[in-house]
């Protein structure tokens, strides 16, 4: 054992390189000059870089015997590594013919004998002579002899099938009893009675270096796979086929295949199949499965999608017919917005005709009234100043009282040199003239032709006047009989018409709080607020065209009365508010006001805005704009704000616009704001 075996692991691993370093150059060189290692049994082995089977023997035979001196279990696994390697190389050397092993080589036991001894009546085969010619092949396989003493039965086994694989059959016999002759045609322990022919060994396979690497790659695999049969290391698809190709292959001479005869590699093999076999019937079970899950899914989607074709359909359907009921609903809408906007229309240009009509009508009476009045006036006046003709003292002073009356009326309404005219001609008239223009002023209307006739405005316009007289107590009676006219339910319009413009006119000469003023201008202010105030609000609502004028009169006194910052006194406030509240008064400034103009110079649209902005409205600026071409409107939107629209109107009208404005409604502008086009 001594002789046999490594000293220690280490020592084993550097002659384990220091061989596959050999073996690396040999295949290098080999590729490089591959005619130059050709060798065949009648070839010499240059010395020193054989690898004849008596050197991978002795090799593996000293692995063996290490196992004797290794306790180490770690270590153990290391050396059965080592042998397992250099018994696939001898396994698949060329030189070896295919040399296979009947079961893998293992390591000896701790401490055992090495070798173990042979029977006492057993004595090795003598080697065949050595022919001429044959080199040192002949030589490796007396050396093989010599060695088969000291190796293990396996190993002598393996000499002597190498010798008669290469000298041809065994001839030399165990000693007399052993009764078993060995010979090439199996693995290392195969044997046949000593009374049967020995068969000549099939001829040595030449095996190429790829062929011998997939040899070897599988030899270790398959001792791999032997230690822990796990399935990782069985082959499989194209490894599996090529490695059963290399079986037949191997064994195209009619012998049993060379892998095959080592046991590890065919069951390795057989399990290898088995497990395709296993795998290939799984897969199919599996690819049955997903065909069956995919035809269940192909059902439920086709299902699904017919159920979901017929719930988009009937969607498809319900949109269709909610598109014609919203197509039918917004002809219907179109149709009523353009009827609405026709009778709107019409009915603006109704009013328009309408109030043109009134404004005639109101001018030829009104001409026709100043005729009578002035024909009745003058018939009385002429009847006065014969009856009169006694009382000139009388008189005359009646006219210097009168004269004093016209100078303050005068005065009041800011017309300074319209009073020295006055005055002038006051010194040039003579005392009749004076007599007459006293008695028009001051005495009462004789013409009285009731609530319809021309004699009502005259009625109306002699009470007017009295509400300046400088006597409390006659412009209260005057205010008061001035307002039951009035609010006779039977009056005519024009005269309502005519009566408030006459009242409205003294609320704008007795403006609040203004410089000019003087007591009997206020005095006259309250004495008209009193009248208007007492109009009751049915009245208004009687006459739009009273309405409004008395609107545009509030509005101008308010402003006047912001801008002198006095406080109205009692009674005259009570009754502005009272006022206010029976005509609907709105705030003019609460409102935006939009202007749009065309045809207007822009002087003209800008006087036109101006008089609005001085009457309270808050105009942001003035717009020129093809659109307004032939429209003349005042627009709103909230019904609220129809009052509003109706006294921007009348002021716009005052300020200067087109006479025939009419207010119309439009439901797209925002509440709060009002719209003025204008245009010539």
């Amino acid at each position: 054992m001594a002789e046999i075996a490594f000293a220690s692991l280490e020592a084993l691993r550097t002659e384990h390189k220091v061989r596959l370093e050999r073996i690396r150059h040999e295949r290098a060189r080999g590729r490089e000059h591959p005619a130059s290692i050709e060798q065949t049994a009648e070839t010499p082995v240059e010395a020193g870089t054989e690898r004849s089977v008596d050197d991978i023997a002795d090799f593996v035979a000293r692995i063996q015997a290490t196992g004797t001196l290794i306790a180490d279990a770690t270590e153990r696994r290391s050396l059965q590594a080592i042998l397992d390697f250099w018994a696939s190389e001898l396994a698949a050397d060329e030189t070896t013919g295919n040399f296979g092993f009947a079961a893998v080589p293992n390591l000896a036991g701790f401490g055992e004998t090495w070798p173990p001894p042979l029977p006492a009546d057993a004595r090795p085969p003598e080697p065949p002579p050595a022919r001429a010619g044959t080199g040192t092949i002949a030589n490796a396989a007396a050396s093989a002899m010599e060695t088969m003493m000291r190796f293990p039965r396996a190993v002598q086994e393996a000499a002597a099938t190498i010798t008669g694989r290469t000298y041809g059959p065994l001839t030399a016999r165990l000693p007399a009893g052993a009764g078993t002759r060995f010979e090439r045609p199996g693995p290392i322990i195969r044997h046949r009675r000593s009374d049967q022919p020995v068969a000549a060994p099939p001829p040595p396979l030449v095996v190429d270096d790829k062929t011998r690497g997939e040899i070897i790659r599988i030899s270790a695999i398959a001792r791999q796979w032997r230690r822990n049969r796990l399935d990782g290391y069985l082959l499989s698809g194209d490894a599996l086929s090529a490695a059963d190709e290399l079986c037949k292959r191997a064994g195209a001479n009619g012998e049993e295949p060379a892998i095959v005869r080592d046991k590890d590699i065919a069951d390795f093999l057989d399990a290898s199949k088995r497990h395709a076999a296993e795998t290939t019937q799984l897969k199919s079970k599996y690819l049955y499965v997903i065909i069956a899950l995919l035809a269940l899914a192909l059902i439920g989607t086709v299902w699904k999608w017919r159920e979901a074709s017929a719930a988009q359909a009937a969607a498809v359907a319900a949109q269709k017919r909610a598109d014609v009921a919203r197509e039918e609903a917004d002809k219907a809408r179109t149709f009523a917005q353009e009827q609405a906007i026709r009778a709107e229309k019409e009915r603006a240009e109704a009013v328009e005709a309408r109030a043109a009509a009134e404004l005639q009508a109101f001018n030829a009476r009104q001409a026709q009234r100043e005729a009578a009045v002035a024909q009745d006036e003058r018939r009385w006046a002429y009847d006065e100043v014969v009856k009169a003709e006694g009382a000139l003292a009388e008189a005359d002073a009646q006219r210097q009282r009168a004269l004093g009356e016209a100078e303050t009326e005068l005065r009041r309404v800011g017309a300074n040199a319209a009073a020295d005219e006055f005055r002038k001609a006051k010194a040039a008239t003579s005392q009749s003239d004076v007599l007459k223009s006293v008695i028009a002023t001051l005495q009462p209307n004789t013409a009285r032709d009731g609530p319809v006739g021309p004699g009502r405005d005259t009625q109306i316009a002699g009470l007017a006047d009295r509400l300046s007289e400088s006597e409390p107590a006659a412009r209260a009676v005057a205010a008061q009989r001035l307002a039951s006219v009035l609010s006779e339910p039977g009056l005519r319009d024009e005269a309502f018409v005519y009566g408030v413009d006459r009242v409205a006119s003294l609320l704008a000469v007795g403006q609040a709080a203004t410089p000019a003023a003087t007591p009997a201008d206020t005095s006259s202010r309250d004495a008209a607020l009193a009248v208007l105030s007492a109009i009751p609000e049915a009245r208004w609502d009687a006459s739009p065209t009273g309405r409004a004028m008395a609107r545009a009169a509030v509005g101008l006194f308010e402003q006047s009365a912001k801008a002198g910052k006095a406080p109205l006194p009692q009674p005259a406030a009570t009754a502005l508010q009272t006022l206010k509240a029976r005509i609907d008064w709105p705030v003019a400034a609460d409102y935006r006001v939009d202007f749009q103009f065309a045809g207007y110079v822009r002087a003209q649209a800008q006087a036109v805005s101006s008089a609005l902005k001085a009457l309270g409205w808050r105009i942001d600026g003035e717009e020129r704009t093809a659109n307004a071409a032939g429209i003349n409107q005042i627009r709103y939107g909230d019904p609220k704000d129809a009052a509003s629209a109706e006294l921007l109107a009348a002021d716009a009208r005052r300020a200067g616009a087109s006479p025939a404005l009419r207010v119309l409604r439009v439901a797209e502008i925002k509440p709060g704001r009002l719209e003025v086009w204008i245009s010539r």
